[in-house]
């Protein structure tokens, strides 16, 4: 036990029992607030220490060091419910924990936070163990009346599912039945050679055209692109590094098509860790939508379909699945053939290429007499 002015700060190995540890005194970095903190088969758990009758936790260390020590005897007397007995947590109270504990990129990390901004405003800080399959529908209802698009809508519904499957990992909730997804409509993910001509030419920025241009020739997402160092380029020679902050958490590399050689070559003496100079995903995407409506085509387009489109015209050039898999990063077939779409003008001609060759004729029927 070692004691730093009026707080005491017990060693966290130091265990209870098999499964419990003692308690430490912890302040949240970001808010100041006070909490108690332990570990219980291996999971941390967190206590915030407030005065009775308020809700939030204290700032004010001497009340929180009276708190926790109150909390610390509770704790070795084995008066606080295990997590298998069910924890009284609220919604608010567990989305602090799982944000702070989140280890993801920055920008999953703000997407989670805006899904549950969302699920905070629809079910208020209700008791965590209450949520059912009636909130999560509520909650899909409630961003369908606000005019959000169904892929909108679901991305956030997955990002609020994770975080709750995520308690249930915790122990802090039992069983929950998840609602489907609602359907989106099917629609075409790729530009066409002369839509993505139509794009580039309303496209004003250089650099931002340039980005465009290498997101066609490498298939890499806005994020991924976004953190390319130039360390990045040729690991190997003729390859570029994808780090493993991507999408599947797994480092790999892809060729180097003549073309985005040629925009690396432009941005090369310009100085700069990061060959592009756009900082975040979100303002990449806002302003690409800016361009595709300047250039009027369909609002649906989205940066993330230059991506498609690097797929689906190596699919429609007839090359392999297995090679465009390899390509695109993609762990599973599955993924692969979700992005290999044929135009219908494609089909027409492979369809035109059938030949059986000539066939030998058939013998003519007999006729019947009457």
């Amino acid at each position: 036990m070692v004691l730093v002015g009026e707080s005491i700060i017990i060693d966290m190995r130091l265990k209870i029992n098999y499964g419990l540890s003692m308690a430490v005194l912890w302040k949240r970095p970001k808010t100041g607030t006070y909490y108690a903190q332990w570990q219980e088969n291996g999971k941390a758990r967190r206590k915030a220490l407030c005065l009775t009758g308020q809700r939030k936790a204290t700032k004010d260390k001497r009340i929180a060091t009276r708190l926790f020590n109150q909390f610390q005897r509770k704790l070795i007397a084995g008066n606080i419910k295990p997590i298998s007995e069910g924890i009284n947590i609220c919604f608010f109270d567990f989305v602090n924990e799982f944000i702070t504990d989140l280890v993801v990129s920055e920008e999953t990390h703000r997407l989670y936070n805006d899904a549950l901004k969302k699920a905070k405003a629809c079910w208020g800080n209700i008791p965590l163990r209450h949520i059912s399959s009636k909130h999560l529908d509520k909650l899909i209802a409630d961003m369908f009346r606000a005019g959000l698009k169904a892929p909108t809508i679901n991305k956030n519904y997955r990002h609020v599912k994770a975080a709750l499957k995520k308690a249930q990992k915790w122990q802090y909730i039992k069983y929950l039945d998840f609602p489907k997804q609602i359907t989106e409509e099917e629609k075409d993910r790729y530009f066409s050679v002369e839509d993505l001509r139509q794009l580039m030419k309303s496209i004003a920025d250089q650099e931002f055209y340039d980005l465009c241009l290498f997101a066609g020739y490498t298939g890499l997402r806005s994020g991924e692109i976004i953190r390319l160092t130039w360390s990045d380029i040729d690991r190997p020679e003729g390859y570029i590094h994808v780090s493993s902050k991507q999408k599947n958490r797994k480092a790999s590399t892809i060729p180097i098509h003549q073309n985005a050689r040629a925009i690396l070559e432009h941005y090369k003496n310009l100085g700069g860790k990061n060959i592009f100079r756009f900082k975040t995903v979100s303002w990449v995407s806002q302003k690409f939508k800016a361009y595709v409506r300047k250039a009027g085509l369909k609002d649906t387009y989205r940066f993330h379909d230059l991506r498609h489109t690097f797929a689906s015209h190596l699919a429609m050039q007839g090359e392999s699945l297995q090679a465009i898999q390899q390509l695109m990063r993609h762990k599973s077939y599955e993924s692969t053939m979700r992005y290999a779409h044929l135009s219908s003008e494609y089909l027409t001609e492979v369809i035109k290429k059938l030949n059986y060759g000539p066939m030998p004729v058939g013998e003519k029927p007999k006729k019947v007499s009457a």
